[in-house]
């Protein structure tokens, strides 16, 4: 049972502060679940895999593996707790390696609770997931298989926050947040980050000149690095031009000891642009002279009646466990934002969304790269683009991401992929398409690249994969899929190829 023991130790403080702030909603909000608009959605699948490299290995030792998947999601999209919890729980059986059964867990829940009404607010955040230690160890499409190079990853953060107006003249919120993250089987990613926040601006109200003022504090503690703070106080000016403009100037001060032991300050500004012309197109852009050099940040998102494009670029600090990942979005993000037109209540679009993934075979949750775990503070770019087109009976995804890390802390000597490497740099491209054969069925093909770079020749590793499979419904509330797959991964250490076939039924509740 290869993942009990981490969610173990977050059970305690994730079930005692999940009752608590409940217990609050629950005393102000008399509101019936029904009229909160609360969806429970259980869910059991099984799926058995016949694959020729068990082991990922050059040498070849096939294996027959059997999953059996009970998941459940809730969501509410009103009322005084709002969010979603998707779970499963995962356990697999290796018909010839009994030492390799194991049981996976995957929790993504996000919820808002409003204790006191328009002012009382608590943010929850919660995951568990299998994630890769190193960006140069073996990667695989199929989480089944040889998890040397994968650790289970749990993260909690609670966010209580207050927001108002001071009189007539300005609007403020103020934050806390605290989060912790564990690993299992390595320290690398296990990591404490608190902060602080205070915003206070002009509040709107019509008027072009605005201004805003806005004062932090980080506190990031490393276990297998140190601990380090930063703290920030700016004060900004913003100008509106017509009904679709907005630019922005801000200038400050900062004062952290991530890049020495004795704490520096540096003096900080920056410029910011948006654009709304609609409300299917935006776009916003700022750059930011900080303590490390310049920061920026680009995000562009447009969509149509059949299409969703979304394009971001941005460089910062990170004090995250798990880098080189790019958050573009998924394949659900993609959909959920291109479906607004035709459902704009939240709710019934994530059901419509997650049906019509279901049944054009497509992964919601898909990576383009596993990135890495890191055990300080890192100065990570990161791009990305994505768009979906939709069609009568034909569906196309495609998500390109590059990320670029290096460290930002240089007094951390623990061992990482960024101990051994000046720079991590990663390029993922995944391209999916989904075909309709008759109103109840499709096939799904899908086609992912990856690649990884270090400093030296060693450090380069690139995985390529293809796979195909056929979904058909079985009964109102079941559908049935059967499909195959092939992987390359290119190593200096670890070279091998996989095949596999597939077949699954899944039936929700």
């Amino acid at each position: 049972m290869r993942s009990a023991p981490l969610l173990l130790r977050f059970a305690p403080v994730s079930v005692a502060t999940l009752l608590s702030i409940a217990s609050a909603v629950q005393a102000q909000d008399t509101v019936s679940a029904s009229r909160r608009g609360w969806t429970v959605e259980p869910s059991v699948s099984l799926r058995q895999t016949f694959t020729d490299n068990q082991d990922l290995q050059t040498v070849k030792r096939s294996e027959a593996i059997t999953e059996a998947t009970a998941g459940l999601r809730i969501s509410s999209g009103a009322g005084r707790l709002r969010g979603a919890l998707d779970y499963a729980l995962t356990g697999s059986h290796h018909w010839r390696d009994n030492d390799a059964n194991e049981l996976r867990h995957f929790l993504n829940a996000a919820a808002t609770a409003e204790l006191i009404e328009g002012t009382a607010f608590v943010d929850l955040r919660g995951s568990y997931t299998q994630q890769a230690i190193s960006a140069f160890g073996v990667q695989s499409p199929d989480r089944s298989l040889s998890e040397r190079n994968q650790s289970d990853v749990a993260s909690l953060t609670v966010a209580p926050y207050l927001r108002g107006r001071l009189g007539g003249a300005a609007r403020y919120e103020a934050r806390a947040s605290v989060e912790s993250t564990r690993a299992k089987g390595t320290d690398a990613s296990d990591v404490d980050n608190a902060s602080a926040a205070l915003h206070v601006d002009s509040g709107g109200g019509g008027a072009p000149l605005g201004w805003s003022a806005n004062a932090t504090h980080n506190v990031s503690d490393f276990k297998a690095g140190r601990r380090t703070f930063d703290s920030r106080i700016r004060a900004g000016l913003s100008y509106t031009i017509g009904r679709e403009w907005r630019v922005g100037l801000t200038a400050g001060t900062e004062r952290t000891d991530i890049l020495a032991l004795d704490a520096e300050s540096t003096t900080t500004w920056g410029a910011q642009l948006e654009w709304t012309p609609s409300e299917r197109t935006s776009l916003s852009a700022n750059v930011e002279r900080r303590f490390f050099g310049n920061a920026h940040s680009l995000r562009f998102a447009h969509r149509t009646p059949n299409t969703a494009w979304a394009v971001s670029d941005t460089r910062d600090v990170s004090t995250s466990s798990s880098q080189g990942n790019a958050s573009f979005g998924s394949a659900y993000d993609l959909f959920f934002r291109q479906f607004a037109s035709t459902e704009p209540d939240a709710v019934r679009r994530d059901a419509l969304v997650r049906a019509y993934l279901q049944t054009n075979g497509i992964n919601p949750n898909a990576v383009v790269i596993g990135g890495f775990l890191a055990s300080a503070a890192t100065l990570q770019r990161t791009q990305s683009a994505s768009v979906a087109l939709v069609g009568a009976r034909n569906t196309v995804t495609l998500q390109a991401t590059a990320s670029r890390s290096e460290r930002a802390d240089q007094l951390t000597t623990r061992f990482d992929d960024l101990s051994s490497a000046r720079e991590v740099r990663q390029r993922g491209l995944s391209l999916a398409w989904a075909h309709r054969l008759t109103p109840l069925s499709s096939i799904n093909v899908t086609g992912a690249y990856q690649r990884s770079l270090g400093d030296v020749a060693t450090q380069e590793t690139t995985l390529k994969s293809i796979s195909a499979a056929w979904s058909i419904p079985w009964g109102a509330r079941s559908s049935v899929s059967v499909g195959a797959r092939h992987a390359e991964f290119d190593s200096s250490t670890t070279p091998y190829d996989e095949n596999a076939v597939f077949a699954a039924i899944r039936v929700s509740f």
